[in-house]
């Protein structure tokens, strides 16, 4: 077989990365795209499997499209963190900050997210549309509080989906840090990783 770097036009990688972080990176890729695909596979089974009566073919195709989006998991994850069914001793529990907001909307929402004051318009439009979508789906409680001003909320069905998403996620997690054990990433000492779990 002929060498392919011999021929002329043939194009040498600048720089081979070295195979002890090779390794590790091609399973944490693997685990970013398993874990990307637990949201959409749990929101089909879960979620738009059960179609609202009350949405024609088309609106349920629309609003389906719409929670499929990654965008739409960030604002039902905030949405979540920011319900009574997360308490700030679980925020605490997780190292985290609980998000305030005098008032959850789309707009309170769009502020938080945008990164220039120029998105907030947009992001608010998209935003709401979630918000719709969601609410179909039984997700989201909207409340209007007056013409202007519609509130979102979590529901229980919101609630039991990011547990059990989180569940699905947290699998994989650990059975990637049980691999550094094989896998010498530079840096990673498996001996100082302590998973808990059941087993």
């Amino acid at each position: 077989m002929n060498d392919l770097t011999a021929h002329p036009g043939a194009k040498q990688p600048a720089q081979l990365a070295p195979l002890d972080t090779v390794a590790p990176a091609l399973r944490s890729h693997g685990v970013r795209i398993e874990l990307a695909s637990h949201y959409s596979q749990l929101l089909d089974t879960k979620i738009l499997s059960k179609a609202p009566e009350e949405c024609d073919g088309k609106a349920q195709l629309q609003f389906s499209k719409i929670l499929s989006e990654p965008d739409a998991y960030t604002v039902l994850v905030i949405i979540w963190q920011a319900s009574p069914y997360v308490t700030d001793l679980h925020i605490s529990n997780a190292g985290l900050k609980k998000k305030q907001f005098n008032s959850l909307n789309s707009y309170s929402l769009a502020v938080r997210l945008a990164q220039r004051p120029s998105e907030v318009a947009k992001l608010n439009t998209r935003i709401r549309g979630v918000a719709l979508a969601a609410a179909a789906y039984g997700l989201v409680e909207r409340i209007e509080v007056h013409r202007t001003l519609v509130e979102l909320r979590a529901t229980p069905l919101l609630h039991e989906f990011m547990i059990e998403l989180s569940e699905l996620d947290l699998r994989v997690i650990i059975n990637f840090y049980r691999t550094l054990d094989v896998i010498p990433a530079l840096g990673v000492v498996p001996s100082t990783v302590r998973i808990e779990t059941d087993d």
